[in-house]
């Protein structure tokens, strides 16, 4: 094997980011990849997930793009963060089987369900900023994640009470987010954060 083909074999991290890719092609290096970066490009599906196997991937981010579904990321079973901000998703249920979980940043999207949330027992950081949820039932389970450390829910359709309140804005505060940046947030106390409504 050429030396090229060595390094390639060990591959780790694959950042393809800020490009113009539609899909991600089929790859023997795929086997040893902990970390997958594809922002700011046109992908408009996640599919390529299951035509390859990334046994030992930890962190996806796929940020800025025009994604929709995300069931095919449910055969990333290793997935400890996964940053789909800023695309076209309207659901997050899809998501359950990933009990590992430990960050999702979801801000930007679509969503208006967040139902099934509360089974991702291992999230520590949870972004749903800028979104439109529209039923409260969701939040109420997001009070069984006893790991939680940080919740956005800035412009997400969400005061500070737990009430959904469509177009209306959540008081600021201010957080950081992924990659340092500076997020406004609605984190309140754990007693305090979803009472019934």
């Amino acid at each position: 094997m050429s030396s090229r083909g060595r390094r390639i074999k060990r591959l780790a991290v694959l950042d393809l980011s800020h490009n113009k890719i539609t899909s991600l092609p089929t790859f023997r290096a795929a086997g040893n990849i902990t970390r997958v970066e594809l922002n700011y490009n046109a992908l408009t599906t996640l599919d390529w997930l299951t035509a390859q196997h990334f046994p030992v991937l930890e962190s996806l981010s796929v940020a800025h793009n025009h994604i929709a579904d995300l069931a095919p990321a449910q055969s990333l079973t290793g997935l400890k963060e996964l940053n789909v901000r800023n695309n076209r998703v309207a659901s997050v249920q899809s998501l359950t089987p990933l009990s590992g979980l430990e960050m999702l940043d979801a801000g930007s999207n679509r969503i208006e369900n967040i139902q099934g949330l509360g089974q991702l027992q291992s999230l520590r950081r949870l972004f749903l900023d800028r979104n439109k949820i529209a039923d409260p039932r969701g939040l109420q389970s997001l009070d069984e994640l006893e790991e939680l450390d940080l919740l956005l829910l800035y412009r997400s359709g969400v005061d500070r009470r737990g009430r959904c309140t469509p177009g209306r804005r959540a008081a600021p505060g201010s957080a950081r987010g992924p990659g340092g940046n500076s997020h406004p947030h609605g984190r309140v106390p754990r007693a305090q954060r979803f009472p019934e409504v």
